[in-house]
């Protein structure tokens, strides 16, 4: 038996709206910053290459090298990390 507990962030959203009275000589009427990321963090006690969620009674956890543990249910290759940073101009 091996526990599939696991604690993930999958997304992240920091933004910031630059006050209207610092925008007041400029055409635009509203101005955003933002930086969002996906996938972030995974804290898991399975090895790297199980994704937890995915994990399920089915697969050999204890011996997941062997070709027949290889359905595609829960070895997989890992989630990518995706950062965005932008900025919405509104005129």
């Amino acid at each position: 038996m091996q526990s599939v507990a696991y604690l993930r962030l999958k997304n992240l959203t920091f933004g910031y709206t630059i006050p209207k009275n610092v925008l007041f000589k400029s055409p635009t009427t509203k101005l955003r910053f933002y930086f969002s990321g996906e996938n972030l963090l995974t804290f898991s006690p399975l090895t790297d290459y199980i994704d937890p969620e995915a994990a399920s009674a089915s697969v050999n956890l204890n011996n997941p090298s062997t070709s027949a543990n290889r359905g595609g249910k829960a070895q997989t290759t890992p989630f990518s990390t995706t950062y965005s940073l932008g900025m919405s101009l509104k005129f």
